[in-house]
């Protein structure tokens, strides 16, 4: 059989130039206006199918579960005026260098330098929360978090105690960057 060459594919000549058949895809590709609606409506077929066995599979959620939404945690500083001063994230799940703790009774993974942080702090004069922030809304979830954990609870070796504390000086004298923001339009009013 001698098809005539074309320029939909090297494939789809060869197969024509040996007498074999064409299967549906190498038609489609060969002639695509010939077989897409069938191979298309079959995908699409599948396609739900897979779907429509994915969700009733799924065992549904308890009536008095709320759904859980992805929050960000905070421990948030302010100053004895009230404004805000600085901030440092903490995660309610096992991340690398992070340790496990425990503020208000919830557990949290905090990195050491974080727990330095809110002494450091504290020291200052500062108030301190841990906040929960959703979208657009933010809770405080537990106060004075420095009084609840302490560097020396985290179960660090002196060394490396010393060592978070030597790498960590100053943390109060490094500027933030709401700091420096702050800072540039204190002159404009």
């Amino acid at each position: 059989m001698a098809a005539t060459p074309h320029t939909h594919g090297t494939r789809t000549v060869i197969a024509q130039q040996r007498g074999r058949p064409l299967s549906a895809a190498t038609a489609a590709c060969a002639h695509p206006n010939a077989a897409a609606p069938a191979l298309m409506g079959r995908l699409l077929a599948i396609t739900l199918t897979a779907c429509a066995a994915l969700i009733l599979a799924a065992p549904p959620a308890p009536a008095n579960e709320t759904p859980q939404i992805d929050s960000d945690f905070y421990i948030r500083s302010e100053n004895s005026n009230g404004s805000f001063n600085g901030y440092q994230q903490i995660s309610q799940t096992k991340r690398p260098g992070f340790v496990k703790v425990s503020y208000c009774g919830e557990t949290y993974w905090v990195r050491p330098a974080t727990v330095l942080w809110t002494e450091t702090e504290a020291e200052a004069g500062r108030t301190l929360t841990v906040e929960r922030n959703e979208a657009s809304d933010r809770a405080i979830v537990c106060q004075s978090p420095q009084l609840q954990v302490k560097l020396e609870d985290l179960g660090l070796s002196k060394g490396e105690l010393a060592e978070i504390r030597r790498n960590n000086s100053g943390v109060n004298m490094k500027a933030s960057r709401m700091r420096v923001i702050r800072d540039a339009f204190q002159g404009f009013k």
